[in-house]
């Protein structure tokens, strides 16, 4: 059971171990990347009063840090703790972010078309992958290279497309057939 659904004492706290492992994954933080000590306490304050938030509006804490950071990332090279934590940031999901998600889901679904059209028109599945007009996403076409067994080119993408399988939930559901 994922711990936004677990019912214990403990689930706050592990919602803010899932967003700070998010948010490092994002920034690629390593051990010696972290903030400074200062920062990380009020940092950690922040992660509490999201978490709390995220709780009680039953959010996936993975899918809140993956949308906020993408809808973030258009603005600011880096993005802050503060700016994931702020309460304008969870109104903007709150009115938005389901709306994002189905139209990511729909893009998703296009771009597995858009493979499927290219493969039935006599192209290689290297062709496909490997051609840069096409418009579909290196995390759909990581899906489609590991599913077809095309190593070279799944080992290339696996880095973008780890981030979105792993933290967004709709990229794991959509793509399973394919991973």
């Amino acid at each position: 059971m994922s711990p936004y659904h677990d019912n214990s004492a403990s689930r706050q706290s592990k919602v803010v171990a899932e967003l700070k492992a998010v948010y490092k994954a994002f920034r690629g933080c390593t051990a010696a990347t972290t903030p400074d000590p200062e920062r990380e306490a009020t940092d950690e304050l922040l992660w509490n009063n999201l978490a709390a938030q995220l709780v009680s509006s039953n959010i996936n804490p993975r899918r809140y840090v993956w949308w906020v950071y993408r809808q973030l990332r258009q603005q600011n090279k880096i993005v802050w703790v503060p700016q994931i934590a702020s309460f304008k940031t969870l109104e903007r999901f709150l009115a938005k972010g389901a709306q994002d998600i189905e139209l990511e889901q729909r893009y998703v679904r296009l771009q597995l078309d858009t493979v499927a059209r290219q493969l039935q028109s006599g192209r290689t599945i290297r062709e496909v992958l490997e051609d840069p007009l096409i418009d579909v996403s290196d995390t759909v076409r990581y899906a489609v290279a590991r599913k077809s067994e095309v190593a070279d080119i799944a080992a290339r993408l696996y880095r973008g497309a780890k981030l979105d399988i792993e933290n967004e939930p709709l990229y794991a559901e959509l793509l399973s057939g394919f991973l």
